[in-house]
């Protein structure tokens, strides 16, 4: 459950941001079809500020989404780049040791 951790983080992260894209987008279609309803009701400056809010504020919502997701895409990357460092520290460490070893031998 928790090997690869830091690509388990991002592949969720990503899936969460294209899930907030999606919604975001809905909220914008239903906020322009609501704008629409308003205007054919009769409300034509409501519905045309129904729908320029709906615009920005799929825009901003948007930005919002993709700004949030990267504090936590980058906190895989950095658990992923950590997890990289240990493993070849371990593996120079065990050169290192198996040099020294090959030296203390010779003697």
């Amino acid at each position: 459950m928790f090997n690869n951790i830091g690509k388990k983080i991002k592949g969720f992260v990503t899936f969460l941001c294209i899930l907030g894209f999606i919604l975001v987008g809905l909220a914008a279609i239903g906020g322009i079809i609501g704008g629409i309803i308003v205007m054919v009701r009769g409300g034509i400056l409501a519905g045309v500020l129904t729908i320029f809010g709906a615009i920005v504020g799929a825009a901003l919502g948007a930005l919002f989404v993709w700004l949030g997701c990267f504090v936590f895409y980058g906190y895989g990357e950095l658990i992923d780049k950590t997890a990289d460092i240990a493993k070849n520290t371990e593996l120079t460490a065990q050169k290192v040791t198996k040099l020294e070893y090959e030296m203390e031998n010779r003697k």
